[in-house]
Parts: structure tokens; sequence; C-alpha cells
């Protein structure tokens, strides 16, 4: 006999999702992580709290009142990220000189802004000066999506900038700022690929019917659902990188105690 569910891929989801961010803030605290990367506590404690609404307020409240709530949310994890990203940024070239971070820093924001600013069309000058609550609403999404979209083309230059010179810098081979950043590095690539995909879609498709509508709703509904299983799979990733211990040589103590006394000569 065959088996019903009752959840569909986008309840599936959401509730691995869910328990996913729920494990890796277990990590965080049971290992002591969250002290060493306190952003990333944060943001991921945000991202939990905005995925647990989306659930809990969807369709409970006015339209109006929950794009307050859920564009609100959207600005300040978007915000959070970016304060991530510089975080890990500044753990992963520690090392560096000052005048090389700058450089480097300068070269990344120049890039990716160049590709926020070319990315997609803009609202007009009116329409983000009007006035009134669904203004207000347009900015705040404006401003959470580029947000993201920054925040995703800076994490894929610094995960290959890391990849490339983070041992010498401050980032080693396995340590955690690295494989955070390469799970960034990963949402970012994703994000940046679907969004490109699904503007592609949109610019070259001519609707001529309903049936056709439909079929572009569930086509953005399967991108949506490949970003969540991408976004699944780094938290995955992440649980797995912050349970295990970074791997090191000598204790310091132990490094100490060699240095200072020599190994003793057996007896003949």
């Amino acid at each position: 006999m065959p088996l019903n569910f009752a959840f569909n891929a986008a309840q599936i989801i959401w509730m691995v999702t869910f328990a996913a961010q729920l494990v890796l803030l277990v990590v965080l605290l049971g290992r002591d992580r969250a002290k060493l990367f306190p952003i990333f506590a944060l943001c991921t404690i945000l991202a939990t709290f905005r995925w647990l609404a989306s659930r809990l307020l969807f369709q409970r409240m006015s339209p109006v009142a929950g794009n307050v709530v859920f564009l609100s949310l959207a600005v300040i994890v978007a915000l959070a990220n970016l304060g991530l990203l510089v975080e890990l940024a500044i753990k992963a070239f520690k090392k560096a000189s000052v005048k090389s971070r700058a450089i480097g820093a300068a070269v990344v924001v120049v890039l990716a802004g160049a590709l926020v600013i070319l990315w997609g069309p803009w609202p007009g000058w009116k329409m983000l000066t009007g006035g009134g609550l669904m203004v207000d609403l347009r900015l705040m999404q404006l401003v959470a999506q580029r947000c993201d979209m920054l925040t995703g083309a800076l994490s894929i230059q610094v995960a290959i900038l890391v990849a490339f010179v983070g041992r010498r810098l401050g980032a080693g081979w396995r340590s955690h700022t690295q494989l955070l950043l390469v799970g960034l590095g990963t949402i970012g690539a994703c994000q940046l690929a679907i969004s490109a995909t699904w503007q592609t879609i949109v610019t070259h498709t001519v609707l001529h019917s309903q049936e056709e509508y439909f079929h572009m709703l569930g086509l953005r509904d399967k991108l949506n659902n490949a970003n969540s299983v991408v976004y699944i799979l780094v938290l995955i990733w992440w649980i797995g990188c912050l349970w295990i211990d970074e791997p090191t040589t000598a204790p310091p103590e132990v490094a100490e105690v060699a240095a200072i006394e020599p190994p003793a000569v057996p007896e003949s």
C-alpha cells in the first residue's frame, strides 16, 4: 500500500531547516563556539527566530502588519550578516598588514558594490521618496535585497581569498574561520546564481495564458526550494565543522616545556 504523507516539499524543507538551526545553536553554545564567533551566534539566533516567525505569523496578521514585521526582520538579518562577514574577515586576515587589509577590503567592496549597482532594475526615485507606509515598505525590501546581494558577493570573494592565502594570514586549513567562510561563500554563490536564473527567465519570457503563469510560479518555487536545500546542506556543514576541534600541533604548554627541558637521556 502506498504511503501518504501529509507534508508537502515546502513544509518538509521548513521543518528540516528549523531543526538544523536549533542543532547549530546547541553546538555553538555547547562547544563554546559562541564566544569565539559572537556575531555568527547572533546571526544564527536571528535567522532561527525569523524562520519560526514566518511559520507562526503567516496568514495570522493583516497583510500590512505582516509586511512590516517580516521586512523589519529581513533588514535586521541582512545587516547582521554584513557584520558577520566583517567578523570572519578580521579573523581570517589578522596576520596581514594594515595596508594589505585596506587594499584588499577596498578591492572586494568595489567589485561587490559594482555588481549590486548593475544588477537588475532599480525602482524610480519617486517611488522611493513619495512618502507613506507602502513606500517605506518598498524601501525596506530594497535595502534587505541589496544587502543580501552585497553580502553574497563579498562572501564569495573573501572565501576565495581565504582558500588561497588564508593559511599564511590567520585562517589555516580546516580552521573554523575558513570553514565558516566556505559555507557563506556557497550560500552567496547559490543565491546569486538563482537570482540570475530567475531574472533571465522573467526577462525573456512572455506569458500568453494562465497555465503559463502558473508554470512560472511553480518554477519559482522549485528555485526557492533548491536554494533552501543548499542552505540546509551548509547548516549541516557548519554543525559538523564547529563540533570538531580545529587541527592543532602540540599544545602551548607542551611546546614551552619542550623548549626549556631537554629530553632525558636513557641510562646505559
